[in-house]
C-alpha cells in the first residue's frame, strides 16, 4: 500500500447539511467522530437529503459548545 497525503478533513455532523472543515479529527471503527450523527426527518420519518431538498444544506452544525 502506497502513503496517503491528507489535503482536507471535513465532518458532517449532520446528515445532507453543510459540513465543516477540521485540523484534526478522531477516527473510529465507525469513521470521523461526530460524522453524521443526527439525520433530518420529515413528518412521515423519511430522512431528508441534499439530493431532493437542497434546502437542507443552508444551516450549518457545529461541534462547538460556548456556554
Amino acid at each position: 500500500m502506497q502513503p496517503m497525503l491528507r489535503k482536507e478533513i471535513w465532518r458532517y455532523p449532520v446528515k445532507s447539511m453543510a459540513g465543516q472543515p477540521m485540523e484534526t479529527a478522531e477516527i473510529t471503527e465507525h469513521g470521523i467522530a461526530g460524522d453524521r450523527i443526527i439525520q433530518v426527518r420529515n413528518a412521515a420519518g423519511r430522512i431528508l437529503s441534499a439530493r431532493t431538498r437542497p434546502e437542507v444544506l443552508r444551516p450549518q452544525g457545529s461541534a462547538d459548545r460556548k456556554r
